[in-house]
C-alpha cells in the first residue's frame, strides 16, 4: 500500500512538473507573440508617419513644379515682349544689350534653381530694365 502511494505521488509530481513545463512554454510563446505584435504595431506607426511625410513632400514638389511653370511662363512673356519691342533692329540678327543681360540673368537663375533642389523657393525674376 505504501508503494502504491509512493508511485501515485511520483506520478502526481511528474504530472505537475509536465503541466508546469507546458504552462511555461505557453506563457513564453504568448509573451514572444505579444512582443512581436507590439514591434509590428510600432513599425506600422512609423510607416504611417513616413507616408504622411511623403505626402507632404509630394505636395511641396507639385507646388514647386507649378511655381516653376508660372515663372517660366512669366519669363517667356517678358522676353517675348522685350524682343517684340526691338524686332525691327534684328533684321541682321542683332540683339540689344538689355535682352542679352536678361538672357544671362535668366540662365544664372535657371542654374541656381536646378542646383538648389525642390525645397528652396523659386525666384520669380526681376522686372526687365528699360
Amino acid at each position: 500500500m505504501l508503494l502504491k502511494k509512493i508511485i501515485f505521488g511520483c506520478l502526481l509530481l511528474c504530472a505537475a512538473c509536465l503541466f508546469g513545463y507546458m504552462r511555461g512554454v505557453a506563457d513564453t510563446k504568448e509573451k514572444n507573440l505579444s512582443d512581436e505584435i507590439a514591434s509590428l504595431n510600432n513599425s506600422l506607426n512609423g510607416l504611417a508617419e513616413q507616408s504622411k511625410e511623403a505626402g507632404k513632400l509630394n505636395l511641396q514638389l507639385s507646388q514647386t513644379i507649378n511655381d516653376r511653370k508660372r515663372a517660366d511662363q512669366q519669363s517667356t512673356q517678358v522676353f517675348t515682349n522685350a524682343l517684340n519691342a526691338t524686332a525691327h533692329l534684328r533684321f541682321d540678327c542683332r540683339f540689344d544689350d538689355n535682352i542679352m543681360q536678361q538672357l544671362d540673368q535668366a540662365a544664372d537663375r535657371a542654374d541656381q534653381a536646378a542646383s538648389s533642389g525642390f525645397a528652396s523657393p523659386l525666384r520669380t525674376g526681376d522686372p526687365p530694365v528699360q
